[in-house]
């Protein structure tokens, strides 16, 4: 929302609550009139980080359309690195991003 008029830019929230591998999954998106502001990039960064802080969460998971580079760009900021690819019914070939609350390294 915008702080002077309180109009609405978009959305960001997550999908519901974490699945069974405790991933939540982000979605963002500015009115097209709002885009190329930085609200996405403000607010996913934000989501995250409450998201990682809850319990039972182990990471956020978000997937984007691959031609979409300003929403990979606030997936990337927010700390989602690039897991894969997969096809989505709706909108075709997207990028699998995520970030996972802590790193798993080899067992001693």
């Amino acid at each position: 929302m915008l702080r002077e008029t309180g109009e609405a830019v978009g959305s960001a929230g997550f999908s519901g609550p974490a699945d069974a591998d405790g991933l939540l999954t982000l979605g963002y998106a500015t009115y097209p009139e709002f885009g190329g502001r930085g609200y996405a990039s403000e607010a996913a960064p934000l989501l995250v980080g409450w998201g990682l802080a809850q319990p039972g969460v182990e990471g956020i998971r978000a997937t984007v359309p691959v031609a979409h580079e300003a929403s990979l760009r606030v997936a990337a900021a927010a700390g989602l690195a690039r897991f894969g690819t997969a096809q989505h019914p709706e909108v075709g070939e997207v990028v699998v991003l995520e970030r996972r609350s802590r790193v798993s390294g080899p067992s001693k």
